[in-house]
C-alpha cells in the first residue's frame, strides 16, 4: 500500500466522508491491504463461529509476529468452552446460558489455561464426516445436565459423563501427540507456537447505555463469563479498527448479520442497497448514529449474530472503502468464503471487537488509561 493511500483511508476514517456509491449489483473491488491468513474453513451446522474467526486471529497473530501459522483446532476450543459452560450452568441451577455461542474472549481464555491442538490432530469430526453439525450433540449436553439439575443431585462422576458425550460426538482428546516430529501435549503445543499472554488481547464495544471510554461487561447471552469490554464512541471504535488493519494486525469481528444488507451470496454487507449512502462524519451524525445503535441494541433489533475475521482494507470503483473479512461459510459463501463490508454497516451493525492490544493507537490508549483513573 503507498503512502498516500494510507494517509487517505486515515482521512476517510476520521471524517467518515463517504460519497454517493454505486448500487451492490455494480460494485467492483480494490484489494488495497490484506494480512495473510490460512484458508477459509466451514463451521458447517453449528453455531460456533467465534471458535473459526479466533482461530483465524491466532493464526494470523502468530504470523505478524514471526512465527509460523498453524492450523488450529477449532473443535478443542468448542469443547474445552461446552465443558466450562456447562460447569456454570449447573453452578446456577440452570438459570445461566447454555448454547453453542460464545465469544473470541473465550477462546483465548481456553488457550491460556487448557492449551491448543493442531487441526491435524483434533478434527471432531468421525465416521468419515466431513462437515461440522452439533444438532445432536447440544442436545444431548443440555438433557445430561438439566435432567441432573431436575434431579436435585450433582453426580460426582458428571464431569466423566459429559466427557463421554462429547468423545461419542467429537472424538477423545490425545493426552500426548507428535506434530513435525516433537512430541506434545495441548499445554506445551500452545507455549511452544502459540506463547501469547492473556491480556495482549482486549474486547472494544460502543453503546450509550454503558458510560465511554470506561471497561464495561456487555450485556449479550453469549457473554456468558462477563468478561470487559472497552466502550469507547463508534468513530473511535472504527478509528481502532482502520489503524489496527493498517498495521498488520487483524480483527475478531461481532456483528449483526440479519439486516437485508447483508448479502450473503453476493459477499457483501452495505446499507440497503448501497446508493446515496453520505456520512459527512460530523457531531450530530455520529450521535445519530450511536443512538441508532442505543434504540436498536435496547429492543434486539441490533444482536450479537455472528463472528468473523477482518482482514483487510478494499475500496470499490467510487474509492469508498470497505473491511475485506474472511468468514466461517466454506468457500461457497459470499467470494469464495470472504465478503466486503462497508464502514456505514459496520459502524451501524458492530456488537464489540476483539484486537491486539499494541494495535491500538498511543493517544487513545492514554485517553482510556486517564479516563480509568
Amino acid at each position: 500500500m503507498t503512502k498516500t493511500l494510507v494517509l487517505s483511508l486515515f482521512a476517510i476514517a476520521c471524517t467518515l466522508v463517504v460519497t454517493a456509491q454505486p448500487q451492490s449489483t455494480d460494485l467492483t473491488f480494490t484489494d488495497d491491504l490484506v494480512i495473510p491468513v490460512l484458508p477459509v474453513e466451514d463451521q458447517g451446522s453449528t453455531g460456533t463461529c467465534w471458535s473459526f474467526s479466533t482461530a483465524s486471529f491466532l493464526e494470523a497473530e502468530v504470523k505478524k509476529m514471526g512465527g509460523v501459522a498453524i492450523d488450529l483446532s477449532e473443535m478443542f476450543f468448542v469443547r474445552k468452552i461446552y465443558v466450562d459452560k456447562a460447569e456454570k450452568y449447573l453452578r446456577w441451577h440452570g438459570k445461566a446460558n447454555f448454547s453453542e455461542g460464545s465469544l473470541g474472549h473465550d477462546v483465548v481464555r481456553m488457550l491460556k489455561v487448557h492449551g491448543a491442538l493442531p487441526e491435524q490432530v483434533y478434527a471432531g469430526l468421525l465416521d468419515g464426516r466431513e462437515r461440522h453439525n452439533h444438532a445432536v450433540l447440544v442436545r444431548e449436553l443440555k438433557k445430561f445436565l438439566d435432567d441432573m439439575i431436575r434431579s436435585g443431585r450433582i453426580a460426582n462422576d458428571w464431569k466423566d459423563r459429559f466427557a463421554s458425550i462429547l468423545d461419542k460426538h467429537l472424538g477423545p482428546l490425545p493426552s500426548t501427540f507428535s506434530y513435525e516430529g516433537e512430541s506434545y501435549n495441548a499445554k506445551t503445543f500452545a507455549e511452544t507456537h502459540f506463547p501469547f499472554v492473556l491480556n495482549d488481547f482486549v474486547n472494544l464495544t460502543s453503546f450509550q447505555q454503558y458510560p465511554y471510554w470506561r471497561s464495561i461487561v456487555l450485556e449479550i447471552p453469549d457473554n456468558y463469563a462477563h468478561e470487559s469490554y472497552w466502550n469507547v464512541p463508534i468513530d473511535t471504535l472504527l478509528q481502532i479498527t482502520i489503524d489496527a488493519i493498517e498495521a498488520g494486525h487483524s480483527v475478531v469481528w461481532d456483528c449483526d448479520v440479519s439486516e437485508k444488507g447483508f448479502l450473503q451470496q453476493e459477499g457483501l454487507a452495505i446499507i440497503g442497497d448501497n446508493s446515496g449512502m453520505q456520512l459527512t462524519g460530523n457531531q450530530d451524525e455520529i450521535a445519530s448514529i450511536a443512538g441508532h445503535r442505543q434504540t436498536s441494541f435496547a429492543s434486539y433489533d441490533l444482536t450479537d449474530d455472528h463472528l468473523m475475521h477482518i482482514i483487510g482494507i478494499a475500496r470499490d470503483q467510487g474509492e469508498n472503502p470497505y473491511f475485506y473479512v474472511k468468514n466461517s461459510w466454506g468457500l461457497y459463501s459470499g467470494r469464495s468464503g470472504y465478503l466486503y463490508v462497508s464502514l456505514p454497516y459496520f459502524m451501524k451493525n458492530t456488537i464489540g471487537i476483539m484486537l491486539n492490544k499494541d494495535a491500538i493507537t498511543p493517544n487513545i490508549v492514554a485517553n482510556m488509561q486517564d479516563q480509568h483513573h
